[in-house]
């Protein structure tokens, strides 16, 4: 399975939620379901969520869309966490320097992303 073709699993998986449901919703259920890659296809999932957690929008150039692909870099964080992705955790520090030095979101988030850290080894 490449990450594209994961991309896609979640993709449908993720249409069949109901619409009702808040974003911390459906990442709970969505890593949930990406668990069960991770004993299969760990390698595949860790360079898809790297991707993912690679997204850097300075908030001064935000557009509207913007919110679904940064969407996916808070589910990144979620499954990097429940998951214990120790090969993850580089990419979340270096989000984390990217936010306290302004490169994307408000520097107020650089404390709560750092708190998905507690799970990566």
């Amino acid at each position: 399975m490449t990450k594209e073709e994961l991309a896609a699993l979640i993709e449908e998986f993720g249409r069949n939620l109901p619409e009702r449901m808040t974003g911390n919703e459906e990442n709970e259920i969505l890593a949930e379901f990406l668990a069960r890659f991770v004993q299969t296809n760990r390698p595949v999932v860790v360079e898809l969520l790297r991707d993912w957690l690679s997204i850097r929008i300075p908030q001064s150039e935000r557009k509207p869309g913007d919110g679904t692909r940064e969407g996916a870099l808070w589910l990144a964080l979620r499954v990097a966490e429940k998951c214990a992705l120790h090969e993850l955790r580089p990419d979340v520090e270096s989000l984390i320097a990217d936010v306290r030095s302004g490169k994307t979101f408000l520097p107020y988030y650089a404390d709560i992303i750092a708190k998905y850290l507690r799970g990566i080894p």
